[in-house]
């Protein structure tokens, strides 16, 4: 890799089936002949998609599939991004597939049970390999001790690292909030951790600071239409949402961390790299999908004309070595 930024996605791939609400199981599972319903997903698939979508970053995913069709096509169209898959594992299982209804707000429902997600390793990828990064960002996958590797082999390699604890539902404790520079999260997702922590939060908006005020870790909380809140070093940052007319928010928080991610690890300022994440992720809302909605970077730069301008708030009351 030649490029400046470098950039590890860790965690899930999936592939994500659009239904209608008639339709039957059999209609929603995996069709090589059918791909008008059928669309790349998973967080780290998603956050990968999105990183290339901008200038001067090179991006590797570290995740899974299954030895199937629906893996091999999986694979196809993260290399039609531009996304290096050598690392992407090969596993004896079916590969995560999800069935989405666009009519119904419920989550997505699992259509396999031994899926690849369930064997994704971390031990056979060597902290020579992990040098060869300046960014690593993991979400929560099926195997938790893979995570905890993957963040302290990160650390050990001298990576920078950015943790989203999504899915929620997995999160056994706070330990990858120990072990990762900077954390991303979303407003259900900013509740739990605030609990967890024993955190008093009467209004999610307050989270970040609290969460950075507690851990010493840097947070930035995302709160749909609200805009999304920044913690990092010494300043708090309010970055307003951009008004959209929402299709499918499905990926958006990924989109939002991917264009973050880049931007900031490309020297650009606090302000602009959260005026670009949060233009990015309005974008995503506007389309049907995840990965496949995440815009190009022309796109991005026209909607930042519409996106306003990040405000600082207040300092943070104490100082840490700077993090991203």
């Amino acid at each position: 890799m030649t490029k400046s930024c470098r950039i590890i996605s860790f965690g899930l791939t999936a592939i994500d089936t659009i239904v209608s609400p008639s339709a039957s199981e059999g209609r929603a599972r995996f069709n090589e002949s059918s791909q008008s319903n059928r669309l790349l997903g998973g967080e780290a698939a998603n956050i990968a998609v999105a990183a290339t979508k901008q200038e001067n970053v090179a991006v590797s995913l570290l995740s899974a599939v299954g030895n199937d069709a629906a893996g091999q096509w999986a694979l196809q169209r993260l290399q039609s991004h531009g996304i290096d898959t050598s690392l992407v594992q090969i596993k004896r299982a079916s590969s995560v597939q999800f069935q989405i209804d666009p009519a119904d707000s419920g989550p997505a429902r699992l259509l396999v049970d031994d899926h690849a997600g369930k064997h994704l390793s971390v031990e056979s990828v060597s902290l020579e390999t992990l040098k060869n990064f300046n960014l690593g960002i993991a979400h929560i996958p099926y195997v938790w001790e893979s995570l905890l590797s993957f963040l302290d082999k990160s650390k050990a390699a001298g990576l920078k690292t950015i943790f989203n604890p999504s899915p929620i539902g997995l999160l056994k404790d706070i330990s990858p909030v120990e072990k990762a520079d900077l954390i991303i999260t979303n407003a259900g997702e900013a509740a739990v951790l605030c609990q967890k922590l024993g955190i008093t939060c009467r209004d999610i908006i307050n989270a970040a600071t609290l969460l950075k005020q507690k851990t010493g870790k840097d947070f930035i909380v995302t709160l749909g239409e609200r805009g999304s809140v920044a913690a990092i070093d010494d300043e708090v940052w309010y970055a307003p949402a951009r008004k959209t007319e929402v299709i499918d928010p499905t990926g958006a928080g990924d989109a939002f961390i991917g264009f973050f991610a880049v931007s900031r690890q490309s020297g650009l300022a606090i302000r602009d790299c959260l005026q670009i994440a949060t233009a990015a992720a309005s974008l995503v809302c506007e389309k049907t999908g995840a990965a496949e909605s995440a815009p190009g970077y022309d796109k991005v730069q026209v909607a930042l004309a519409e996106t306003p301008v990040p405000r600082k708030q207040s300092k943070i009351p104490f100082q840490k070595e700077p993090g991203f």
